[in-house]
């Protein structure tokens, strides 16, 4: 227990006080006395103060000598350890998902009052319309850099765009999954149309046995080996003029990777024009062809 010094100090005055009123010149009685007197002042200071002496349940119970131990709803707060309590947590705040739209109706992005109707850019199934406008399926694969889905989309006319469903895609995206995304829709007419890189595409698509009603290849890449006559992609083409082949081959560099497109490029004009199809290469730069080509030859 803490030591009350004034406590003490006043029993030890009343010893000297006590020793010093007593007769005689005994100075070893006298030291003797004054050890017990003040032994006496101390033990009954001890007495006098309250002593923890057991754990009850983990509550400090405080008592005096000779007095009985207190009930513990009678001891001090201050002496009492609080046992300790967590905190509760929150409770958890569920905000659901809004739900996925299935339906036809255009992406968020676009306000009512634009003119397309019908555009998709799928990134997972639910993106995928159940069945084409007016049975129509118009296919895009755009190119690399700045040719995404929706720069191809913009060039293309708002007469073209609202009488057919229109389901865009870039140069990098597989075409094994295109295929797959074209048989979750009911359509009596495909469209397939591929610019620059996404070139690539359209013809695997081709060489799997998809077979387009209308095929447009705007200055596009070829795959390696494509450009040879009797090859089995040619084969997926529709016949005469519902395949376009519109391009370039000065817009390809002459080395390279580039330099092996523009070569078959200048192959396949001969094997297209032969086989009856729509084949004309024009003077113009690469980035303007996609927008002529859907003026031109779509309607």
């Amino acid at each position: 227990m803490p030591l009350n010094t004034p406590a003490l100090n006043a029993a030890i005055y009343a010893a000297f006080k006590k020793l010093s009123s007593k007769p005689g010149p005994d100075k070893a009685g006298i030291e003797m006395q004054l050890a017990k007197d003040l032994s006496m002042a101390i033990l009954a200071y001890v007495k006098s103060g309250p002593i923890v002496i057991s754990w009850l349940g983990g509550i400090g119970t405080i008592m005096s000598q000779g007095a009985p131990p207190p009930s513990p709803s009678h001891v001090a707060a201050s002496t009492v350890p609080s046992p300790y309590r967590p905190p509760t947590p929150p409770d958890p705040i569920y905000t659901p998902r809004p739900p996925t739209s299935h339906n036809s109706s255009p992406p968020p992005s676009m306000t009512q009052s634009d003119p397309v109707v019908n555009p998709y850019e799928p990134n997972d199934a639910t993106d995928i319309p159940s069945e084409a406008v007016d049975g129509t399926l118009l296919v895009v694969i755009g190119g690399i850099q700045y040719a995404t889905g929706k720069w191809m989309l913009d060039k293309i006319p708002e007469a073209v765009k609202k009488n057919r469903t229109i389901m865009t895609y870039e140069h990098n995206d597989n075409y094994r999954d295109i295929i797959k995304d074209l048989e979750k829709v009911t359509y009596t007419k495909l469209e397939l149309t591929a610019f620059s890189g996404g070139g690539n595409n359209a013809f695997k698509m081709l060489n799997k046995g998809i077979k387009p009603d209308f095929l447009g290849l705007i200055d596009p890449s070829v795959p390696k080996g494509y450009a040879e006559k009797g090859h089995k992609s040619h084969m997926s083409m529709p016949r005469g003029s519902n395949t376009v082949f519109f391009f370039n081959h000065k817009n390809w560099g002459k080395t390279g990777g580039v330099g092996r497109i523009r070569k078959a490029l200048v192959a396949l004009k001969p094997i297209l024009t032969e086989e009856g199809h729509n084949v004309n290469e024009e003077e113009m730069s690469h980035k303007k062809m996609p927008k002529a080509f859907f003026e031109r030859y779509m309607k």
